[in-house]
């Protein structure tokens, strides 16, 4: 299927999605089918998969999360190339004299995740 057709079936379609995407920390993040869909917001990535696999709506669902539907050939990506969320991670630290090997080893995995 084209990108224009699946972008104008994903139009009309019931679209479901955490609520957290209606109230985006971030001023930038840009979702165009949100704001031509009503019924998109859910308390929690839960449900949101759970109306997806029953065939109702079509979810925004992290890859993290659906990636164990995918592999099982019970969800498949729509217009991934349409449509991404990509989330801001922003982490602080306290700055202290004393050492914490388990806060270090931490910091040190974020900061090596957000390097690529």
């Amino acid at each position: 299927m084209d990108t224009k057709t699946q972008e104008a079936r994903l139009k009309d379609s019931k679209i479901s999605a955490h609520s957290f995407l209606n109230n985006p920390i971030d001023e930038h993040l840009e979702i165009h089918l949100l704001e031509e869909n009503a019924e998109v917001s859910q308390g929690n990535v839960e449900s949101t998969a759970y109306l997806t696999l029953a065939g109702t709506h079509v979810g925004l669902i992290p890859n993290h999360y659906a990636e164990h539907w995918v592999s099982a050939g019970k969800l498949i990506p729509v217009a991934s190339e349409l449509y991404q969320v990509i989330s801001q991670i922003h982490a602080v630290r306290l700055r202290s004299g004393t050492r914490n090997d388990v806060a270090a080893h931490i910091w040190d995995r974020l900061k090596s995740l957000s390097a690529k």
